[in-house]
Order: structure tokens, then C-alpha cells, then sequence
């Protein structure tokens, strides 16, 4: 070293680490939340804070707010001096970043305008405020609102709908992008309509590439490609809505739902086929008081489940005069046949949905709020008889004008059935002119070909057990009749209808193939 060196005399000077405006926040972190499930998770930030320290401050103090119960950490963030575009993480307390640090009321923020951007400190962390678009950022952590009773997930977003309070009845929110957790205020969509009268959201359904949103008298197909407030596009669907979220199911492609005017069913394109024609006076008011009909009142707890091993659409509703808030029966579709037939369980049904078994099998399960039960399986209903009921509609006989004489023509019914392992009654009963009483037979007779009659009683009995020497091949059994009806005598029998009855027992499988009645003109 030279002479000059040794005597250097080194001074320090002071220099201020704050000088004009700066903007603070706080925000808190949940760090319990791994980042396999999401985590972790933040809040949208605190009400901004304006500090003005002048020309001159060594340092900012902080008052650190209690860190709630949903919350494992509090973040610290200000901007630099005079810049509103990027904030900057100061510290994390009393998280898994600062675990060592016990909790504080008081934090002493030293860091420069250097040391606050310096990308190598420990916690250093920058987010703009606001995109480059304009969108929010920073305060994109907005808590979904708990005014909505559905959510679903539609491509990268939460959608969120259905209005309990009656403020927003056909307003959507929607989540950030790959963020369910965070849905700010502005993210929402309001459904505007068209229509006639107004209407309200009462499902949501992700089909086909598409949102499709019900309201209870029409439905509308929602799309969008990157953000929905710029590129979203919502279109009517078709005129037909749906009662609740339960009220619909997807089989096969096909999207079947329930509304006030019945059950129908929707392809992607928006195309609709009533399915419920048969059963449509269940669905319409009637003055007559002791006509069948779904109670309106109780919509709101329907639900319409299908099952895809059976090919059955179950409508679970309950009748006017039916106890209780809940669906006491089902009314059931067959998707292959298109016919309808009622079910009733000893058990009340709220909910409903499918499982994949540990054996690989898909089943339908309904839940009565203590249990899960499988629907459809078995012979019996948890080891009771299963009582089971099918009718005809009115079957025209034929006149001598058709049969070319007044002479009595053969009107037997004949079934062909699937024998039973052991004992297993069915029951046949024929109901003349519409009426709603069978009628009783005249004498007791076996005539051997099948089905026997019982003096004073409607219903003519068949044993279905398997004959030995027939094996496993579908049985005939037959109900002898015969009769005449000319033409100019109203007294004559005009219609006739057919009822089978019975239990289904461990006994075997009740299976009818086929029910073929002579004497009439369709047969």
C-alpha cells in the first residue's frame, strides 16, 4: 500500500431508504393445501393503503391484522416509490416460509427500492396489479359467492348459477382459468333473454362442447374460446326447460330432463323429442279430484336418474295429496320398449347417481339420506316380495259386421312367459267397456291350458313353475273366452282390457314375452 492509502479516512453517508408515495397491501395464504390439489391458496388482496413519506424515511411500519382460521400465513406487498403497475412481496409470517418466526403485531420494513426488486432475495415476489388487457390479477382470489346452489366445472372454469335470494335470478359467475377457487366479483355473466315472459336459471349442464344453461321454460346453449366476458356467446337452446339440478341425466349422447310439461329428450344440436305422451295427464291440471297428477309444488326436489345397465329412465315425483317435501314415487322409461310404468319403494329417495364397482361394473345408486341403495337388482326388495302390475289399454272387439255373423267368436288371451324355478302365481283379469272393476267370473274351472277361473273372484290364476318335460323354454299359457257383439245392440261388450298381477319372489324372474288376444280388431 502506498503512504496516500494508509491515511485514507473512509465516510459514511446517510441516505434515506423511502422518498415519495408508495401503495401497501396484505393478502393471506392457506400453505395447507399441497400443490398436487391446487395449493397454495391466496386471497384477493386488503383495501389499498397510500403512504406519502416525503423526501425522507428510514423505514415503514406495518400493523399485522390476526391471520384468520382458513389462513396459515399473512404476505406483506407495496410497490416502489411513486408506481401503481407492480407490487412487491416485502415478507411472509407465520407460514411454512417463516415457520421459525413466532406471530407479530408489528413488522419494521427496511428493504430500498433496490432490495425490494432484487430477484434474489429469499422472498421475493412481483405481480402486476393488472394484465397488460387490462383484466385483474392480484385481485383475481375472490371468495365464490354463496348465493348460488349449483357449480360446475365447464372446460377451464367454475360456473356457478341458480340464485337463492331471489336478486339474481338469471345471473352466472365464473372462476379465473384453471383457479375454481377464485371467483372475483366482476367475473360475472348476466343471461339475457328474448322470451315472451321472464324466467329464472334452475340448471346447469356441461354438454357437448357447450354450458348448457336451463331456466324452467326454455333452455340456452352458453360457448366462449379464451375469456367469457369478451368472447363468450350465448344462444336459445330450445323451448323446453328443466325443474332443478337433479332433473337431468346423459345416456348414450342424449341428454333426457324434466320440466312442468313432462320428460323429454335433447340431442346436441339442440333437437327435442317429447318422451312422456303416454303419461301426459300426470302432468296437467285436472278438475277431476281423484285424477293422479305431479304435484308442481314440490318440483324442486325431483330427480330423473337413468340406468344404463337396465336402459331405464327413472322420474322420481310425488303425486298431489302425497306426504312430505320428497319424491314418494318413480315413474320409469323404458328407452328400448317406450313404454311407462310407475315403481313405488318403502323408502324415500333424494338423491341419485352412478358408481363404478371394485368388480369394474357401472350401477345405478339411490340415496334416501341414511343409505345407498341399488335400484333394479336382485328378485326381491331386501328379501320382501316384489308386487308388480301391467294393464292394457282397450282393446275394440270385432262385430258381425266384421266377422260376417252374429255367432259367437273365440276372445281368448294367451301368454307367453318364462317359467320360475319353483311356486309364482300370475294373475289375469279383464276390465269390459272402460270399466275401473274387473269383472268377477261365474265358476270355478281348469280347463288344462293354463290359466284357471275362481267363482266370484276376477282374477283367473297361472302357476309358472317349470314343467320338467318343457325345460327352459318359454311357456304358453291360455285364458279361454268367447263371445259376440252386433253391431245395433248397445248392450253388447264393446272393449276389453287386459291386467296381469303377481309378486315376484326368490321364486325366479317374472318375465312376460308376450300377450296376443283373439276376437278383437287389432290384435
Amino acid at each position: 500500500q502506498t503512504q496516500e492509502a494508509r491515511n485514507a479516512v473512509a465516510q459514511a453517508i446517510m441516505r434515506p431508504n423511502f422518498r415519495g408515495e408508495y401503495r401497501c397491501y396484505y393478502r393471506f395464504v392457506n400453505d395447507s393445501v399441497p400443490e398436487s390439489d391446487g395449493g397454495p391458496l391466496f386471497s384477493s388482496l386488503s383495501p389499498l393503503t397510500d403512504v406519502d413519506v416525503g423526501d425522507s424515511a428510514a423505514s415503514l411500519e406495518w400493523t399485522i391484522p390476526p391471520i384468520p382460521s382458513h389462513a396459515t400465513s399473512i404476505e406483506l406487498f407495496r410497490t416502489t416509490a411513486n408506481q401503481k403497475a407492480t407490487i412487491f412481496r416485502v415478507v411472509r409470517l407465520g407460514g411454512a416460509s417463516d415457520i421459525s418466526e413466532p406471530y407479530r403485531t408489528v413488522y419494521v420494513d427496511t428493504l430500498s427500492d433496490w432490495d425490494i426488486t432484487d430477484g434474489k432475495r429469499e422472498d421475493f415476489l412481483a405481480i402486476p396489479v393488472t394484465l397488460s388487457d387490462g383484466s385483474i390479477n392480484a385481485n383475481r382470489y375472490g371468495i365464490p359467492s354463496g348465493d348460488f346452489a349449483v357449480g360446475v366445472m365447464f372446460q377451464d372454469r367454475l360456473w356457478i348459477g341458480v340464485d337463492t335470494t331471489g336478486k339474481r335470478p338469471n345471473t352466472l359467475m365464473y372462476s379465473e382459468a384453471d383457479e375454481p377457487e377464485s371467483m372475483p366479483e366482476i367475473n360475472e355473466l348476466i343471461l339475457q333473454t328474448n322470451l315472451r315472459d321472464t324466467d329464472y336459471i334452475t340448471a346447469l349442464v356441461p354438454y357437448a362442447a357447450a354450458l348448457v344453461v336451463f331456466q324452467s321454460k326454455a333452455c340456452h346453449r352458453l360457448t366462449y374460446v379464451d375469456n367469457p366476458q369478451s368472447d363468450g356467446n350465448v344462444a336459445l337452446l330450445a323451448y323446453r326447460g328443466c325443474c332443478n339440478q337433479r332433473c337431468w341425466d346423459l345416456h348414450e349422447g342424449v341428454l333426457y330432463a324434466m320440466d312442468d310439461l313432462g320428460v323429454y329428450a335433447m340431442t346436441e344440436s339442440g333437437q327435442v323429442t317429447p318422451i312422456s305422451q303416454q303419461i301426459d295427464d300426470l302432468f296437467r291440471r285436472n278438475t277431476d279430484a281423484n285424477h293422479d297428477r305431479v304435484d308442481p309444488s314440490k318440483r324442486q326436489w325431483y330427480m330423473l336418474r337413468t340406468d344404463r345397465d337396465q336402459k331405464v329412465i327413472r322420474v322420481f315425483v310425488s303425486f298431489m295429496g302425497d306426504e312430505g317435501d320428497y319424491p314418494t314415487r318413480q315413474l320409469c322409461y323404458s328407452i328400448e320398449n317406450k313404454a311407462w310404468w310407475a315403481e313405488e319403494y318403502p323408502t324415500i329417495f333424494t338423491a341419485g347417481t352412478e358408481c363404478r364397482t371394485q368388480d369394474g361394473e357401472v350401477i345405478s345408486l339411490a340415496g334416501d339420506g341414511n343409505s345407498l341403495q341399488r335400484l333394479a337388482d336382485g328378485l326381491t326388495d331386501n328379501g320382501m316380495a316384489v308386487p308388480y302390475t301391467w294393464k292394457s289399454g282397450n282393446s275394440e272387439f270385432a262385430t258381425d259386421a266384421q266377422k260376417g255373423g252374429d255367432q259367437a267368436n273365440p276372445r281368448d288371451v294367451s301368454v307367453t312367459y318364462e317359467p320360475t324355478a319353483e311356486s309364482s302365481v300370475l294373475n289375469l283379469s279383464l276390465y269390459y267397456n272402460g270399466s275401473p272393476t274387473p269383472r268377477n267370473s261365474l265358476a270355478s274351472r281348469d280347463r288344462g291350458v293354463g290359466f284357471k277361473s275362481h267363482e266370484g273372484t276376477p282374477e283367473y290364476t297361472l302357476d309358472m313353475i317349470r314343467n320338467a318335460g318343457r325345460g327352459d323354454a318359454p311357456a304358453i299359457a291360455s285364458a279361454l273366452f268367447a263371445g259376440k257383439s252386433l253391431r245395433d245392440i248397445y248392450g253388447n261388450d264393446r272393449f276389453v282390457a287386459i291386467e296381469l298381477h303377481g309378486e315376484q319372489t326368490a321364486a325366479g324372474q317374472v318375465a312376460i314375452h308376450e300377450i296376443e288376444v283373439n276376437g278383437v280388431l287389432d290384435k
